[in-house]
């Protein structure tokens, strides 16, 4: 027979229940998909869908080499911007590995942050084409426009350029 006590737990409001089941469904859905992004993560097919995404953000054909995790903390290694048509250098800007770890708690919480930013191997190629336009000009008025909505700020807790 079923004591009294164990009763009232099943006897409790409707929202508890709810709390009850909802819980453990979302910490195994958070583990799956953490699972499926370390399987996915270093696969050339996620390689090419962060270049195609940061190419669309910038209107710059930007390249990713290779992507890793370790922990929380995501590495695009060999990463290049390239120069618009008609320069001779095809790489404008590169770095060897940008690392970037997610601020959990401040995710939790609603903001965009970022625990830690690397930059290794940091490097910039400043170049004037036949008309006297730097390649850089292109991209620098898409990140001086003024916006029409203004975006919400990223916090960095640590930033390192190397």
């Amino acid at each position: 027979m079923t004591e009294p006590r164990a009763k009232k737990v099943f006897d409790s409001s409707p929202w508890k229940r709810r709390i009850a089941w909802f819980l453990p469904i979302v910490v195994l859905l958070a583990c799956l998909l953490y699972i499926l992004f370390r399987i996915l993560l270093p696969t050339p097919w996620a390689r090419d869908h962060v270049s195609q995404a940061l190419t669309r953000y910038s209107n710059q054909k930007i390249t990713v080499a290779k992507i890793t995790m370790a922990g929380s903390t995501i590495y695009l290694n060999g990463i290049a911007i390239e120069s618009p048509p008609g320069y001779r250098n095809k790489k404008m800007l590169y770095a060897r590995t940008i690392a970037v770890t997610p601020d959990v708690s401040g995710l939790l919480h609603g903001k965009r942050s970022l625990s830690r930013l690397e930059i290794a191997g940091l490097g910039i190629v400043a170049e004037k084409n036949s008309s006297g336009t730097w390649n850089f000009s292109d991209l620098l008025k898409r990140l001086t426009k003024k916006k029409v909505k203004p975006s919400e700020e990223v916090f960095i807790r640590n930033l390192s350029l190397q």
